[in-house]
């Protein structure tokens, strides 16, 4: 849903993606993102920023994303609303992922309310795919700019590169097989 933003001149759109690890919410996030001119926020992203930043949340959040359990709400929480008070959503937002949990759900519903946001567009992405572990476990993350290949796929044109920076490619700690069966669990239990 759109409405005026806090100046009166464009509308206001938020999105909330939802689906399972491995669905494609990233790659849906950037098309919609690009499509509608609004920020695309990934809590994921800005959880394993914070751990390579070794801040003392992204200390806590490294070890709870290798196991593939779920950051505390009230930590993602916060995270998020700061995150969206920045001046890059104003226009709106798309929310990767978030919320994935009922506390989570009113705790952006409250915030919306406070800053007199709209209600957001939920977009729903599927999996049809039965086994998503391998092919889960087969990404690799560029260091620098973040760019995602995927082994199988869409490998890098060099071992271990990114072909857009030449930056060391690495195994996203989420992305291990044992991690991912566990997000695929607490997916299927908490969201």
């Amino acid at each position: 849903m759109m409405t005026p933003n806090s100046r009166g001149h464009h509308p206001v759109m938020i999105l909330l993606l939802f689906g399972p690890p491995g669905s494609g919410k990233g790659t849906q996030s950037r098309v919609l993102a690009e499509r509608f001119g609004i920020s695309a926020i990934s809590t994921g992203e800005m959880l394993r920023a914070e751990s390579r930043a070794g801040s003392e949340l992204g200390t806590i959040a490294a070890g709870v994303l290798a196991s593939g359990g779920l950051v505390s709400d009230e930590l993602v929480d916060s995270l998020v609303a700061r995150r969206i008070g920045r001046r890059d959503c104003a226009g709106g937002f798309l929310l990767d992922g978030y919320p994935r949990t009922t506390v989570q759900a009113r705790s952006i519903s409250s915030l919306s309310r406070v800053r007199g946001l709209p209600e957001p567009v939920i977009v729903a992405v599927g999996s049809g795919r039965a086994g998503v572990v391998e092919p889960l476990s087969a990404r690799l993350q560029c260091l620098r700019c973040q760019h995602v290949y995927n082994l199988n796929s869409q490998p890098p044109r060099t071992d271990g590169r990114c072909d857009r920076d030449g930056a060391e490619l690495t195994v996203r700690g989420d992305d291990r097989a044992d991690a991912i069966r566990q997000r695929l669990w607490a997916h299927r239990e908490q969201t």
